[in-house]
């Protein structure tokens, strides 16, 4: 292998690499010496998890967030999209959440009256399978989809989450919306460029589910009052929080990492110790003041109360006027959407809006936002390895079969059965 390289985590590949010398062990003391990559590496979480399977360090997960991480526990930064212009048009109350209901309420106005004069183009809800099935049925459980179905109960023992009953209810509501025509008919084979084209660019699109922070409301509304032409400082976005049915935010603490870092173990010394100490000057906050804005006094300014003030020319990017910033620097231990959080190059008032989210979702799921089980996580065996479903496409096929949901639904569960059935074993065997 190379020197260096980013590695996509795979738990079964990671403990091969491991187990067979094939990756080097950083020092016991890397800590002491790497302080901001140490500050890095506790964020994301899983760093420690692997430190204390492996017994050391031999893997540095790249942190989504560190110094400007929303919440704890993370959670997405997807939320509900609508047109705001459209909401008002049909009397709509301009809230910061809306249960799932509420949105096919929405949508049923939206459809009613037709405020944009779109007629059979008009399409109240849009999205792809899976972001709508996340929409509905992720809206309420937290442990509908593939990575959080295994949870351990109240009653200390693993369950399996697509298999009770508040999928059931999600898959009601997402039938509903489908079967009243408030979703694209199209939904099944669209993918996200036709879904954000068919938001801000045709312009035709009510509600869609996608992601909210700063760098997309300004998409989001440039392109609205672009392909619009409207000539306005009003935005014409409003972004909300989805609640399930019982008024809470549901949802599984996100890992706060995307790829990692290993070392080959016939690195020379010398230049392991160089790059670490690139890592973790771009890990301290000059280190990221440079890689996200620039060089003070040619790229940005400080101002006397501690705001900055951009130099880069409208329309130009830092990888435009320093070609090696993307991808070698953009990404190279913390990733970006931690700098986006207060970075100057979007309005104030879309990085507090960003923020704002984050914090109603950690408001309405106090109880309902569950944590990483790390035992769930890092569990591997043949059986386990059988039931890496789809589950978004799964819930979007069930929605859409003749007949009663619940029968379908029910059918579907005990064909699963008996491949989730040696996982739930296995992990309850874990227990003591």
């Amino acid at each position: 292998m190379p020197d260096i390289a980013v590695f996509d985590y795979v738990h079964g590949d990671a403990k091969n690499f491991v187990e067979q010398g094939l990756i080097r062990r950083l020092p016991d003391n890397w800590k002491s010496r790497w302080k901001n990559v140490e500050v890095a590496y506790n964020n994301t979480g899983i760093g420690p998890a692997l430190e204390e399977i492996f017994g050391g360090t031999y893997i540095l997960p790249k942190p989504i967030f560190s110094s400007n991480k929303p919440t704890d526990p993370l959670v997405t930064h997807v939320n509900m999209v609508a047109r705001l212009d459209w909401l008002k048009a049909i009397g709509a109350e301009i809230k910061d959440t809306y249960t799932t209901s509420e949105i096919i309420e929405l949508a049923r106005k939206i459809k009613e009256k037709d405020p944009g004069g779109l007629g059979d183009k008009l399409l109240p809800i849009n999205g792809t399978y899976a972001q709508l099935s996340s929409m509905f049925v992720g809206g309420n459980s937290a442990h509908a989809m593939r990575a959080s179905q295994f949870y351990k109960g109240e009653d200390n023992k693993y369950h399996w989450g697509p298999g009770e009953e508040n999928v059931l209810l999600g898959l009601r509501l997402y039938q509903q919306a489908y079967r009243e025509g408030l979703i694209n008919p199209e939904f099944f084979n669209l993918n996200t460029s036709d879904v954000l084209q068919q938001f801000y660019t045709s312009c035709q699109t009510g509600i869609i589910r996608y992601n909210c922070q700063a760098m997309d409301f300004v998409r989001y509304n440039t392109e609205l009052r672009k392909n619009l032409g409207i000539n306005t400082d009003e935005d014409l976005a409003h972004t909300a929080v989805i609640l399930g049915e019982d008024g809470k935010f549901h949802a599984q603490e996100v890992t706060n990492f995307w790829t990692s870092i290993i070392f080959s173990p016939k690195i020379e010394e010398e230049k392991f110790e160089r790059i670490m100490d690139l890592y973790d000057y771009v890990c301290s906050d000059e280190g990221q003041l440079i890689v996200r804005l620039g060089f003070e006094g040619k790229d940005y300014t400080v101002n006397p109360d501690g705001s900055y003030n951009v130099l880069i020319p409208e329309g130009k990017t830092l990888t435009d006027i320093y070609p090696s910033h993307h991808p070698l620097y953009q990404n190279m231990m913390i990733l970006s959407d931690d700098f986006t959080m207060v970075s100057p190059l979007y309005p104030k008032k879309y990085r507090d809006r960003s923020w704002e989210l984050y914090q109603i979702k950690a408001r309405y799921g106090k109880d309902t936002i569950k944590r990483i089980d790390w035992n769930v996580y890092f569990h591997d065996s043949p059986s386990s390895r059988k039931v890496n479903f789809d589950y978004e496409m799964e819930y979007a096929q069930l929605i859409l079969m003749e007949g009663d949901i619940k029968d379908n639904w029910e059918k579907w569960k005990a064909e699963k059965a008996p491949l989730i059935n040696p996982v739930l074993e296995e992990l309850n065997a874990l227990i003591k």
